[in-house]
């Protein structure tokens, strides 16, 4: 069993975002890794007046095959309750959505020492949906985390 997580920022002169989500694992086999995240994002988009501030909130499951260690394959499906602007409403009042990703792609893993590990994995939502309003940018995401054996 594992404990981890990821913490992520960004800012631009359009969005600012803080993301964190701790993580909990098992080691099943020497190849395969399954777990779950809670995920919380503060956003602050400023591309509106007033700017849109959110908290968006959710949680994933994972799993992970490990081709050829470090190397492994990630499939996960995070769910989301976020919230946005409709720019095609006049009074910008904010819209509370849902959305569930499914998150596939490569990674690696790099070793901290004999029980600790950081994570980078290149993610697909293959769920995202470019004509609708999204909780990401773009459909790839990139994340880099962490895990602690116990």
């Amino acid at each position: 069993m594992y404990l981890g997580g990821w913490l992520g920022a960004s800012s631009s002169s359009a969005v600012d975002r803080i993301e964190a989500a701790p993580e909990l694992g098992f080691q099943v086999t020497p190849k395969i890794q399954l777990g779950g995240s809670l995920v919380y994002r503060y956003r602050n988009d400023k591309r509106f007046e007033p700017d849109l501030k959110t908290s968006d909130l959710g949680g994933s499951l994972f799993g992970r095959y490990f081709v050829y260690a470090p190397f492994f394959l990630h499939l996960g499906v995070e769910h989301l309750t976020w919230e946005f602007y409709d720019p095609l409403q006049d009074n910008l009042a904010k819209i509370d959505a849902s959305h569930t990703g499914v998150l596939i792609g490569p990674g690696f893993a790099l070793s901290m020492g004999p029980r600790a590990a950081t994570y980078f994995a290149f993610l697909y939502d293959v769920n995202y949906d470019s004509s609708g309003p999204n909780p990401y940018d773009e459909p790839w995401v990139f994340r880099v985390g962490f895990g602690i054996g116990l």
